[in-house]
């Protein structure tokens, strides 16, 4: 799903105006970059949360040129999904197994 998609769905299932409602989520998604890149957290209830990590400085390894390289550390965002979330995803993927198998 992209966000077009999720436009049309919101606006089908809630009834408000799909002009409005990409106001409100592209502020949302606003909101969420801006206390991201500030270095804070945002969490959604039954939903996950959403934060950065710092990743160390790491080597790496250019294997045409067979050369050693120095990846900086680096600041990059992560999501943590929900516990609720985590459950209701493996239930989904239980019953896909199934279906596939019969």
């Amino acid at each position: 799903m992209n966000k077009k998609q999720l436009y049309q769905r919101v606006t089908k299932t809630t009834g408000i105006h799909q002009a409005q409602v990409r106001i409100i989520l592209d502020q949302y998604f606003a909101e969420v970059k801006q206390e991201i890149s500030s270095g804070g957290k945002v969490s959604v209830a039954e939903f996950g949360t959403f934060c950065i990590k710092k990743r160390a400085q790491r080597k790496a390894r250019n294997v045409k040129r067979n050369t050693t390289l120095i990846i900086p550390a680096h600041y990059t965002p992560i999501f943590k999904a929900s516990p609720k979330l985590l459950r209701l995803v493996k239930q989904l993927k239980k019953v896909r197994v199934t279906e596939l198998q019969d």
